[in-house]
């Protein structure tokens, strides 16, 4: 006795076949991928409870100099000019550990910084100065990421003084180190350099100034991962950590030397 399939239901079958087979894999799937999601989740959420009481990753946005001036023929209000060093150089030694958040790993740094430059005579072809008082202005992302007070010298070892209530966080310098300078030490020109400690994650990242730019790190961190508009001039990665030197010559920054803010039509991506 003989039995003959019909061609097209042999074939109904086979598809249907398939595509139950497809289903039953696939099930597996979804539920291997909700495990990984939800351990990411926790992941995040481990590396969050670190990082944001230390502030998270790590900027350094620049070194500058706030001077108040007014132009009359347009209002009495005040306009910012702010200029940029013509040197500006950080050194930074980063040191990595490991902090434990249940089943969770998180690399921290702890920053030692040292930022030196220096501004020629300045202040000269500046609309009418107001008072006597310039600002030299510490650009962070974060205070957080301190864990020292910085200390700032100028000229032949003098120590500027923090000032809280410039008017500068108005436009843009909350989390700004700012010092008061005299405008008559601006005219000469100075040296600068800033000594500080800090923490941070994720990344360290340094902003260049509009003058020539050198920015040295060495880390104990034996996989670093470099990114962002410049890659490093000179770079050693040993098992032990790596060195890396960047040189950013000031023309390619887009910031000019000298650039004025008015707090009237200020918004805070123009300094992001």
């Amino acid at each position: 006795m003989k039995t003959k399939w019909n061609t097209r239901n042999n074939a109904g079958f086979k598809l249907f076949a398939v595509l139950g087979l497809g289903i039953l894999f696939f099930i597996p799937i979804l539920m291997v991928r909700g495990v990984v999601n939800d351990r990411l989740q926790h992941r995040e959420s481990a590396m969050n409870s670190i990082l944001e009481p230390i502030g998270n990753n790590f900027v350094l946005r620049g070194v500058s100099v706030a001077v108040p001036t007014v132009n009359r023929e347009i209002s009495d209000d005040v306009q910012w000019v702010m200029i940029q060093p013509t040197e500006y150089i950080v050194d930074a030694d980063l040191e990595v550990s490991n902090l434990k958040r249940g089943i969770f790993d998180v690399p921290i740094f702890n920053a030692t910084l040292s930022v030196t430059g220096k501004f020629e005579t300045a202040a000269t072809g500046i609309p009418e100065i107001r008072g006597e008082e310039a600002f030299l202005i510490f650009d962070t992302g974060s205070r957080k990421n301190f864990s020292k007070d910085p200390e700032v010298r100028i000229g032949n070892n003098i120590r500027l003084q923090r000032q809280e209530k410039t008017g500068l966080a108005n436009i843009g310098y909350a989390s700004a180190f700012i010092y008061p300078i005299s405008v008559a030490r601006l005219r000469e020109g100075f040296s600068f350099q800033i000594t500080t400690e800090g923490r941070g994650g994720k990344y360290f990242a340094m902003l260049p100034t509009s003058g020539e730019n050198t920015f040295r790190v060495r880390s104990d961190w034996p996989d670093p991962g470099f990114t962002g508009e410049w890659l490093p001039t000179e770079r050693e990665v040993t098992d032990d950590g790596f060195s890396a030197v960047w040189e950013i010559a000031g023309f390619n920054v887009s910031i000019g030397k000298t650039a004025v803010i008015d707090p009237t039509d200020f918004y805070s991506e123009n300094l992001s």
